[in-house]
């Protein structure tokens, strides 16, 4: 079985934490190789970035639902929707009277992520599928 996490001291002497990608031991997997490696303190560029993009969703309801595609990467990834106005972007819904404002819901798998839109009028949304595991 792959140990996913490695803490503590390496044998080059610095203290490190790197988590691997599921069937990769932390250990020996190559920490320069984003397939074999989750996440490394020896990282300088933290954001490991697979797809992102700006999509159009409809009006709340049935049609309110748009389904965004991106090549699978054996896992859920972490991913991160936001409801854009322009050149805004919202990064969470808030209330306003009795009701939420700019609110989008999303489920991510594999390959995609179903985008809901709760608002009565069509919008626009920007998304960033993440190479890492949810």
């Amino acid at each position: 079985m792959a140990r996913r996490v490695r803490i503590g001291e390496f044998p080059d002497g610095t203290t490190q934490l790197q988590v691997s990608m599921p069937g990769y031991d932390a250990a020996y997997a190559d920490w320069t190789d984003s397939n074999q490696m989750s996440f490394s303190t020896r990282w300088t560029d933290m954001a490991k970035i697979h797809q992102l993009g700006i999509a159009w969703v409809a009006p709340a309801g049935a049609a309110g639902q748009r389904n965004i595609l991106f090549p699978g990467l054996g896992y859920t990834p972490f991913a991160d929707v936001r409801r854009a106005n322009g050149n805004v972007f919202y990064d969470d819904r808030y209330l306003n009277g009795p009701y939420w404002i700019n609110e989008v819901l999303s489920h991510v798998t594999s390959n995609g992520i179903s985008v809901f839109n709760m608002e009565s009028g069509a919008g626009t949304v920007i998304y960033i599928v993440f190479r890492v595991p949810a």
